[in-house]
């Protein structure tokens, strides 16, 4: 069923999944995507186990809660100014800025901390400074990879960046971060992501070429929130994800207390149980090629 419905996507003239990996640019962004993702994954089991071991008299829900909170406030601010507001600011820009910015902090961050200089509040600090552009940045990839292939490779673009991410962030990522931070120390598990974004940052330069600033005199995108008043799909797709991640974020903060208090797990273990998550995502990422054969309706 699978090999009929790409076999029929092709013969319309959209990319297979295959296709989109042979085109070296492409490949090389998703690699870059891939690798930068484990990154992120490690310290989804190493950032909470950092934090328990530097939090001193702190309560720990509450230390945990602002280190996976601190990523993304500024982020967050920055995400809703593009989004919602006019103001644009080129793809290959925000991806480099966020790979620049990001490598650099993860590294600092994970040389004081095996260097046992790192406080609660430098890190902190540091994360809240660090991912300014993490969430701009995921918008970036997509639209790069997708203006290198057009419309007719959009869904395997799409496809393959989705799964990827899954399963570097999600599965792979958080086991081997938890291996490391048992292994060796959550320190150096965090020097490692900032290295896996120095890899993102070459693949940036080597597949996407730079391109000058739109003209002045063009007509200035819509708004953000004209586009969710003119679409209502697009506004109500807004409110579920929202409302998803407002629900999931204590998560973050429940199941590191749960495995190192309750079960007595280690960090290895932490990362096994991060890894469950991202399995569901493994298979729903590879059934998504048989939606090749719906017909797309709107919400």
């Amino acid at each position: 069923m699978a090999a009929a419905a790409v076999a029929a996507s092709e013969a319309a003239g959209e990319w297979s999944y295959w296709r989109a990996l042979r085109s070296a640019r492409l490949g090389a962004l998703l690699a870059g995507n891939l690798i930068s993702s484990i990154g992120n994954g490690m310290i989804i089991s190493a950032l909470p186990l950092l934090t328990l071991q530097i939090r001193g008299g702190f309560p720990a829900g509450l230390a945990i809660a602002m280190v996976q909170g601190s990523p993304y406030v500024l982020a967050t601010v920055l995400a809703l100014t593009l989004g919602l507001g006019r103001m644009r600011i080129l793809p290959r820009a925000l991806l480099i800025a966020d790979s620049l910015l990001r490598s650099a902090a993860f590294i600092l961050l994970g040389t004081l901390a095996v260097a046992g200089q790192l406080t609660l509040w430098m890190l902190v600090g540091g994360l809240l400074a660090g991912s300014v552009f993490q969430i701009a940045s995921y918008s970036s990839r997509r639209l790069l990879a997708t203006e290198m292939t057009g419309p007719a490779g959009q869904f395997a673009v799409n496809g393959l960046l989705g799964t990827s991410s899954s399963v570097a962030l999600y599965t792979v990522g958080p086991v081997v971060g938890g291996i490391t931070a048992t292994v060796a120390s959550p320190g150096v598990a965090l020097i490692i992501d900032g290295l896996t974004f120095v890899v993102m940052l070459g693949a940036v330069y080597f597949a996407v070429p730079a391109k000058r600033q739109p003209d002045a005199g063009r007509a200035a995108p819509a708004s953000g929130l004209r586009i969710l008043r003119a679409v209502p799909p697009a506004a109500r797709l807004f409110v579920v994800v929202f409302c998803f991640n407002l629900f999931y974020m204590p998560v973050d903060v429940a199941l590191p207390l749960l495995v190192r208090g309750h079960l007595e797990g280690s960090g290895t273990a932490l990362g096994l149980i991060w890894s469950g998550f991202g399995a569901g995502a493994l298979l729903g990422g590879m059934a998504t090629i048989l939606l090749r054969r719906a017909r797309p309706s709107p919400c």
